[in-house]
């Protein structure tokens, strides 16, 4: 019975372990994207797109 309530818990806490360890991962690669892209989008590169 107490061995069985402990599989229980102990499976749930890896399976929200799991999905955590997902969720932070695709915000963290979004997050590392935007800031990538942005960097190169700086004003000098602005001003040569704008010239032709």
């Amino acid at each position: 019975m107490i061995g069985s309530f402990l599989v229980v818990i102990l499976a749930f806490i890896g399976i929200m372990n799991f999905f955590n360890t997902t969720a932070t991962s695709v915000i963290s690669r979004k997050k590392r994207t935007g800031t990538f892209g942005s960097c190169w989008n700086d004003e000098k590169t602005d001003i040569e797109n704008a010239s032709g």
